[in-house]
C-alpha cells in the first residue's frame, strides 16, 4: 500500500489495521502524538469553546519517556475529595498530565498522512505509576478497586468533522482489539460527555432514560465528586462549589469495602483479539462532546442521545452512576464500563474481521 506523506515520520509507528483510506496505529513519534493533541485541540476548540479558551498556557511534553517524567505525586493527587490539578493547555495542543503516561492510538488518512482520529489510553500500570486515573478526577472509584489491574481506561476520543459517520471510530475500535490481544484486561472504562448548554436538562433526561435498563449494577457503582442535581420536576447542573462533598451515599463503601464482587475471568488471546470497545473515550474524556450549533437554541422534548453513547451501549457497555458535572469544560460527563467478555457478538464478528 502507497501511503502519502512523511516515512519517517510514519515508520515510527506501530500499525494496527489498515483499509484502503485509513490505518490505525499506536503513534511513537512526538510529530505524530502532536497531530493528535492538535486534533484534539480543534475539535474540543470548536465544540466546547467556552470552557477550552479559558484553559490556555504551556503544557507537558507530550513526547517525553518515562526517565523525563517528573514524580507523578508531586503533580497528582487523586485521594478521595481531592481533584488532581490539570496541566494548562497549550492554545493549539490540547494535552495534561495523563498525556505522557498514555498510549495514543491513532487514525490516519492515508492520502494526507495526518491524524482524523484518536483514543488514548491509559493502563492500570501506567495509572499506578502515575498515582491516578483521569476518572478519579470526577468520580469516586472505590467500588473499582477489586478489578482496578483488569481495567484501561480510554479518553479524549475525538474524529475530524470530515471523516465522521462510524468509518474512523470503527477503525479504531478494530485497532484496539488487535492492540488487547495477549493482555490481560477484562474491561474497558471511560466516560462520554453532553453539554451543559441547557442547564443540564437532556443529560437529566437522557440518565432517567437509560436507567436502570442500562445500570452496569451495584458492584461497578461510582458516584460523582460534582453532581447533576436529577430533581424529579425539574433537572439542573449542581451549583456546588470545588470544595463541596461529594454526593456518596454511607453505604457507599468508600474505604474500600465492596462485599460481593464479581471479577470476569481474565481474557484470553483469542477472545480479547476480537474484543473493542467500549468507551467511549473515550475517554477518555470521549469527545463525543454533544453541543447544538454555534447559536442554535436548546429545545426541549425527547433527551437526544451522543451517537458514541449510543455505540457503546450496542457494544454492551453500561452506565456506572450518575452523570458529573465539569465546570472547567461546562458538560456532563456519564461514566461507562464494557466487560469484554460481554461484547456483542456482532461487534466480535465485525472488529475480527477488521483488525485481521
Amino acid at each position: 500500500m502507497n501511503i502519502v506523506g512523511d516515512p519517517a515520520l510514519f515508520s515510527a509507528d506501530e500499525i494496527l489495521c489498515q483499509t484502503a483510506r485509513m490505518t490505525v496505529a499506536i503513534a511513537r513519534s512526538k510529530p505524530r502524538i502532536a497531530q493528535a493533541l492538535s486534533l484534539r485541540a480543534r475539535v474540543f476548540r470548536e465544540e466546547f469553546a467556552p470552557g477550552f479558551a479559558e484553559q490556555a498556557g504551556a503544557a507537558a511534553d507530550p513526547g517525553s519517556t518515562a526517565a523525563d517524567r517528573s514524580d507523578p505525586a508531586s503533580h497528582c493527587h487523586c485521594a478521595a475529595g481531592s481533584l488532581a490539578q490539570p496541566v494548562a493547555l497549550a492554545p493549539v495542543r490540547d494535552e495534561d498530565l495523563f498525556d505522557p503516561w498514555c498510549a495514543h492510538l491513532v487514525a490516519i488518512d492515508n492520502r494526507s498522512d495526518r491524524v482524523v482520529g484518536t483514543y488514548r489510553i491509559l493502563t492500570p500500570e501506567a495509572s499506578r505509576q502515575l498515582g491516578c486515573r483521569y476518572a478519579e478526577q470526577e468520580f469516586w472509584l472505590t467500588r473499582l478497586d477489586p478489578i482496578r489491574d483488569q481495567i484501561v481506561e480510554l479518553g479524549r476520543a475525538c474524529v475530524d468533522p470530515d471523516f465522521r459517520g462510524g468509518a474512523a471510530l470503527m477503525l479504531m475500535w478494530s485497532g484496539l482489539a488487535r492492540w488487547l490481544v495477549g493482555q490481560p484486561y477484562t474491561h474497558l472504562m471511560g466516560c462520554v460527555s453532553l453539554t451543559l448548554a441547557d442547564g443540564g436538562k437532556q443529560a437529566g433526561a437522557l440518565y432517567r432514560q437509560l436507567m436502570p435498563a442500562h445500570d452496569a449494577g451495584e458492584c461497578f457503582r461510582v458516584w460523582p465528586i460534582h453532581r447533576l442535581r436529577l430533581d424529579p420536576g425539574l433537572v439542573r447542573a449542581a451549583a456546588d462549589p470545588p470544595e463541596a462533598s461529594p454526593a456518596v451515599p454511607s453505604s457507599a463503601g468508600r474505604e474500600g469495602s465492596v462485599g460481593a464482587f464479581m471479577v470476569a475471568a481474565p481474557n484470553t488471546g483469542q477472545n480479547t483479539g476480537q474484543n473493542t470497545h467500549q468507551s467511549t473515550h473515550q475517554s477518555t474524556h470521549q469527545s463525543t462532546r454533544h453541543n447544538p450549533a454555534p447559536g442554535q437554541a436548546v429545545e426541549s422534548g425527547p433527551p437526544e442521545m451522543p451517537p458514541l453513547l449510543r455505540a457503546y451501549l450496542r457494544a454492551g457497555a453500561r452506565i456506572m452512576g450518575e452523570p458529573c458535572v465539569d465546570h472547567d469544560m461546562h458538560c456532563v460527563d456519564f461514566p461507562v464500563i464494557l466487560p469484554l467478555d460481554r461484547l456483542d457478538v456482532r461487534f466480535r464478528q465485525r472488529f475480527a474481521s477488521l483488525a485481521a
